[in-house]
């Protein structure tokens, strides 16, 4: 266990950002062929929206659910020797779009995420959130993850960062990867508790350029985060009964569960030699 970082993530809330700054992350992600991306989804709405999810709801009565179509893009940093790829941590930018809802209050919302394993709940992921300066919301690419920040965000970040053995001023942007997200929203009689999404990605570096399709199967942070253990297990088993029914459905689909940014750095270099070489020398004289 890194115990430098499991008592900054537990000091984290105590420091001057935001109380739902840090969350709990539990997904399982599900690898579709891109040429079954259609038939799948179409699966999905009918299971979840024709169907009312009688699998869910033969669990609790309560459920619903709806649909939404978003589109995100993300940059991820790491430093030269890719200490947070080594360490299935990430850093990223995320912009926010909703692609038929302009005026849904998150849309076009930007900010810097920082992503690791859970050092105290097995099986998950910490995801903390820091919000970008509007002063530079317009010119990103120009500045890196640290100058994003509003002032009073910039040292909390720092700490976290060199609890992960990195040093904030030396993350260089690594990839660009842009996905549309097909999702469907689960909720109970409490709101919103797990989101089934198709996640169509395009990853960009250089001359490459990449992709991939995945199911994601989450239960929502902010419930996941404040759950007692009783809750938290009744989050759990709700989103094994939706993973339990997309494998019976699909049993030739395959759970990948790999972080995001190590999956796109793979497709990008395997195969690849002098792209992989390149790479690497790029990053060691800086971008």
């Amino acid at each position: 266990m890194n115990w430098s970082l499991a008592l900054l993530l537990l000091l984290l809330p105590l420091r001057a950002l935001p109380s739902d700054a840090l969350r709990l992350e539990s997904e399982e992600k599900i690898t579709v062929p891109q040429h079954l991306v259609p038939a799948v989804w179409e699966e999905l709405v009918e299971r979840y929206i024709s169907e009312r999810a009688p699998h869910l709801v033969a669990s609790d009565p309560s459920i619903t659910a709806t649909t939404s179509d978003e589109f995100f893009i993300d940059r991820y940093y790491d430093d030269a020797a890719f200490t947070l790829l080594r360490k299935n941590f990430s850093v990223r930018q995320r912009t926010r779009i909703f692609l038929y809802e302009s005026g849904h209050r998150k849309n076009g919302r930007m900010l810097l995420q920082v992503k690791a394993p859970s050092p105290t709940h097995e099986g998950t992921m910490t995801e903390t959130k820091f919000t970008i300066d509007d002063a530079i919301a317009g010119s990103l690419h120009f500045y890196g993850p640290l100058v994003m920040l509003k002032k009073k965000d910039r040292a909390p970040f720092a700490e976290l960062l060199a609890s992960m053995g990195v040093r904030a001023n030396d993350l260089q942007e690594k990839l660009l990867l842009k996905q549309r997200r097909r999702r469907i929203y689960v909720s109970d009689r409490e709101g919103p508790c797990l989101t089934i999404t198709m996640d169509e990605a395009v990853v960009e570096k250089l001359w490459r350029t990449v992709s991939f399709a995945e199911i994601e199967i989450e239960i929502n942070e902010i419930r996941l985060t404040q759950a007692s253990a009783v809750k938290a297990a009744q989050l759990k088993q709700l989103a094994q009964l939706a993973r339990a029914d997309v494998r019976a459905r699909r049993p030739d689909l395959r759970t990948n569960s790999t972080p995001k940014y190590n999956k796109a750095h793979g497709l990008l270099v395997a195969g690849h030699p002098l792209f992989a070489w390149f790479y690497e020398k790029l990053a060691l004289v800086g971008q």
